[in-house]
């Protein structure tokens, strides 16, 4: 059954794209040295923990919902990201070209060099990587939110007492903006990260 859905659905398998975000996400000193790349808890803390937690205190603590004007705001916002965040692909997709191409050129005996070369096309791919993912992220954080405008849905409402149909609509507002919060806030963190590795990017160049 899993291998005929894994058929079925392989056009738009994205499997690839989280997993290829997350090995971004290692220890630097413990891969040069032990040749480890396991996520350090502090990525754990900062994508997950973080986002989680904030997310809990804005749906159960703060009672933080969207009406139609922040949602209207906040797709619009994405919208226009998603459009940016494609068209740096593009530009990181001919960088990388170009980087490789140099990396090519560039003689293995002389080590600095090759070395300086190497690491910003890995640099480059990771951040390919983590655009990817802010894309995905993005789309996601646009229809959970729109699923928090659900007001009733007729068909459910008819077939159950009102009592659980108001106990089960609460529930899944209460989960859905739940979602809505963690995915905007790691959509945010995960900017930043982006933000942070074009800053090494730039200081690598012109180093």
């Amino acid at each position: 059954m899993s291998k005929l859905l894994k058929r079925i659905f392989a056009r738009v398998d994205i499997s690839s794209i989280v997993n290829s975000h997350y090995a971004t996400l290692y220890d630097n000193n413990k891969l040069q040295n032990e040749g480890i790349t396991t996520i350090p808890r502090s990525d754990w803390v900062v994508f997950w923990l973080v986002p989680i937690l904030i997310s809990l205190v804005l749906t159960f603590f703060l009672g933080v919902r969207f009406n139609k004007d922040s949602i209207n705001l906040l797709i619009t916002s994405l919208s226009i990201l998603i459009g940016l965040l494609l068209s740096l692909l593009v530009l990181l997709f001919d960088l990388g070209k170009k980087e490789k191409e140099n990396l090519v050129d560039t003689s293995a005996n002389d080590k600095i060099k090759y070395k300086f070369q190497s690491d910003k096309v890995g640099l480059v791919k990771e951040v390919f990587s983590n655009v990817l993912f802010s894309v995905l992220l993005s789309i996601f954080t646009i229809v959970f939110c729109l699923l928090t405008q659900i007001s009733r849905i007729d068909f459910i409402y008819e077939l159950l007492p009102s009592l659980i149909y108001e106990c089960m609509k609460w529930l899944f507002l209460i989960i859905i903006h739940f979602i809505s919060f963690f995915l905007l806030v790691q959509f945010i963190l995960t900017l930043l990260m982006i933000l942070k590795r074009f800053k090494i990017l730039f200081d690598l160049e012109f180093k």
